[in-house]
């Protein structure tokens, strides 16, 4: 059983007090949009009149964003380029009512843009303009002391890691044992194959793909999910492991507790992008408050809900999770 309704209420509504660092890889989402109506001449692919476009946040950034709609705290430690896109990102983190303090201006490595062009409502093509290996040595301890100085003023550690260069094994080692000895909440949205450079962390967040990517086999029924999740647990030394498992909802594992199932609600799924993005910004938000880790399942399995019925990397505020758990579809 979840959490009754009285003792949710009090968990989202105070929400707004959690204080949370977000470090990851944070991008610029690029969209141009157009009409086709004929094929090149050039070669087998659609002309796009272009008519508008628009930008937002991306990887990290949409992280960042669902804290925001909580009304959490957060900090942002990350890095861009020193160009006009990377002082996009930040001007769009600060109209979102972010800390910048963490947001560094790197040198020779542009800001990471996704442009995605789409034309009559479909997507065409996605152009990638980034540079994904590490960031140089040089640029560590900029992104270590970014951490460490703020280490007191927030509560909870988020690692968004899109595999982009900025989560390094060096930046790993150094900031999840200092924020475990600090006893700060630190959850990762994890990237395979670094499952192991996270060990030792309160919670890792995979999907049931990357789970089964890390144990090097499918899970394709709840006996692997239980065992894969036992597994995982033991193996990075975490205090929870939560899998994530689309229309199965998803399954909580903790260190010296039983499994907990959580089902996905019955709604009319329309988008599932950034969902996870969603999970752990609203299972970190709660265990930051004080909420048990099944109880912040529960509210993060509301908040994702709450997100797939919207189009592109949407978020949830405390009133819509809150009419998803007193509505039809709710499990309160």
């Amino acid at each position: 059983m979840g959490p009754d309704i009285k003792r949710m209420r009090a968990i989202v509504s105070g929400l707004s007090n959690a204080r949370v660092m977000v470090v990851g890889d944070i991008m610029l989402d690029e969209y141009v949009w157009g009409d086709t109506s004929r094929i090149s001449p050039e070669a087998p692919v659609p002309i796009v009149k272009v008519t508008k476009r628009s930008h937002g946040l991306g990887g990290a950034g949409n992280v960042v964003q669902n804290l925001r709609a909580l009304g959490s705290k957060v900090l942002v430690v990350a890095a861009v380029g020193d160009d006009t896109r990377g002082e996009q990102v930040r001007d769009y983190l600060r109209d979102a009512g972010a800390d910048t303090d963490g947001l560094l201006a790197v040198k020779d490595r542009p800001t990471t843009v996704k442009t995605r062009i789409i034309a009559r409502g479909q997507q065409v093509v996605r152009v990638d303009d980034e540079i994904s290996g590490d960031i140089p040595r040089k640029d560590l301890p900029r992104l270590r002391e970014a951490v460490m100085d703020r280490l007191d003023d927030f509560d909870a550690l988020i690692v968004s890691d899109y595999g982009k260069g900025i989560v390094t094994e060096d930046l790993l080692s150094d900031i999840i044992p200092a924020c475990r000895k600090a006893g700060k909440v630190v959850a990762v949205d994890p990237k395979y194959p670094k499952f192991l450079e996270y060990k030792g962390t309160s919670l890792i967040t995979p999907n049931t793909k990357e789970a089964g990517e890390f144990l090097n086999r499918p899970l394709d029924d709840e006996k692997d999910i239980i065992t894969g999740g036992k597994e995982i647990l033991k193996a990075l030394e975490c205090d929870e492991v939560l899998i994530t498992r689309g229309a199965d909802g998803m399954s909580l594992f903790q260190k010296g507790g039983k499994v907990v199932h959580i089902p996905a609600i019955a709604i009319e799924v329309f988008d599932v992008t950034g969902a996870g993005d969603t999970v752990i910004s609203v299972f970190t938000a709660c265990l930051a408050t004080s909420a048990s880790p099944v109880e912040a399942a529960y509210i993060s399995n509301l908040a994702a809900s709450v997100v797939v019925r919207k189009i592109g990397a949407a978020t949830a505020n405390p009133a819509e999770v809150m009419r998803m758990a007193t509505g039809p579809g709710g499990r309160a």
